[in-house]
């Protein structure tokens, strides 16, 4: 996972460094995805990562990217208890 996350991040330096918009946003979004949400610390990583995503996306009309960081964000923040159960799509796990 660690590594993963790294080459994300890599990966968003790099596009912002070249000027790709929406490659940044993407890897914010996957890096949002990605991270656990085990702690305050990394709720916060991942609620300030869409909110990136969600800022790039709007800049670039990027419409579904768009719409994916915000229900992602909207649901985190509806669900702060049980943001870990999330998938990647956004959707919840069945308990």
């Amino acid at each position: 996972m660690h590594t993963a996350l790294n080459n994300l991040q890599d990966a968003r330096d790099t596009a912002r460094q070249e000027g790709f918009n929406g490659l940044e946003a993407q890897a914010l979004l996957c890096e949002a995805m990605i991270t656990p949400a085990t702690s305050e610390a990394d709720r916060a990583a991942i609620i300030r990562c869409l909110q990136d995503c969600i800022a790039i996306a709007t800049r670039s009309e990027a419409k579904p990217l768009l719409l994916k960081a915000e229900t992602l964000l909207s649901t985190m923040l509806a669900n702060p208890e049980n943001a870990e159960s999330l998938l990647q799509d956004g959707v919840r796990r069945a308990d």
